[in-house]
């Protein structure tokens, strides 16, 4: 049968099964559909990236540290520009998750910069957006807003809308940390989508 076609369900499957919580079994989702896609000689890091983010959302930040380590070197090996983009911006997620803002900071600038390369522009405002939250966590208040309007521009010329409430709300919070007016009015934009 297909193989690929079957590891790429039940990598599928495994996605729904962790968006609704149920981890463990996502879990034997994911290493079924690695194991299946290793035996067939094909690359196995979009995978690996899957199963990385599944141990970032349950908060086993290491093992999903060495998995996205893995899937990047997987990448590399490749050539492949836009799945190291999304394999570094996944590292940023989980570093940002692990209050590793630094290397948050550095691995949302490495998905950044090959996003550029492959000009993808709405993940450049995705990560743009990412490097605003690295800002406010470490309290660059005025760092924060230029990658704001830096993303704002991006996603207006890209009529990206889905940026759009991240956007705000990320907006909304810098009102909150300059102590400035407006903060009620991002969050009700990012609220109403």
């Amino acid at each position: 049968g297909d193989r690929i076609g079957a590891a790429a369900t039940t990598s599928h499957l495994g996605t729904i099964l962790r968006n609704r919580g149920d981890f463990a079994n996502a879990e034997k989702h994911y290493h079924e559909a690695i194991e299946t896609t290793a035996q067939t000689g094909r690359p196995i890091g979009k995978f690996l990236q899957q199963l990385a983010e599944l141990h970032r959302r349950t908060g086993a930040f290491q093992k999903a540290l060495e998995l996205v380590e893995s899937a990047l070197s997987a990448h590399r090996v490749q050539g492949a520009v836009g799945r190291q983009a999304a394999a570094y911006a996944l590292l940023g997620s989980i570093c940002l998750s692990a209050g590793r803002y630094t290397d948050a900071d550095k691995a949302f600038d490495n998905a950044l910069e090959r996003n550029r390369r492959s000009g993808h522009r709405p993940a450049q405002a995705l990560n743009l957006l990412f490097k605003a939250e690295v800002a406010c966590e470490i309290n660059q208040v005025n760092r924060a807003a230029a990658m704001l309007d830096a993303a704002q521009a991006i996603i207006q010329d890209a009529g990206d809308i889905r940026r759009a409430p991240r956007l705000n709300a990320l907006r909304a919070r810098v009102c909150i940390l300059r102590q400035e007016p407006g903060a009620e009015a991002h969050f009700t934009l990012a609220i109403q989508g």
